[in-house]
């Protein structure tokens, strides 16, 4: 079982660069936009980035750290 502390650093780690980096690029624009909107918006591509890319490429980077298993190259897959 991985812990929850390390679990919480690898999803902040992805948060945090990719919130910044849609701020900068998108961030006069929804700064122009109602709060529910903006936050809208913003959840809209951060949480699919997260979900399919950003957090499954850095689970598999940082398997071992984390305590996930490894899988054997060698096993057949299902």
């Amino acid at each position: 079982m991985k812990p929850s502390w390390r679990s919480a650093l690898i999803v902040w780690v992805a948060i945090y660069p990719t919130l910044t980096l849609l701020q900068l690029v998108m961030g006069d624009v929804l700064r122009k936009l109602p709060l529910p909107l903006a936050t809208l918006v913003s959840t809209a591509i951060l949480v699919p980035l997260m979900v399919f890319l950003l957090i499954p490429a850095a689970s598999k980077l940082l398997g071992p750290w984390l305590g996930l298993p490894v899988p054997d190259r060698d096993a057949p897959r299902r």
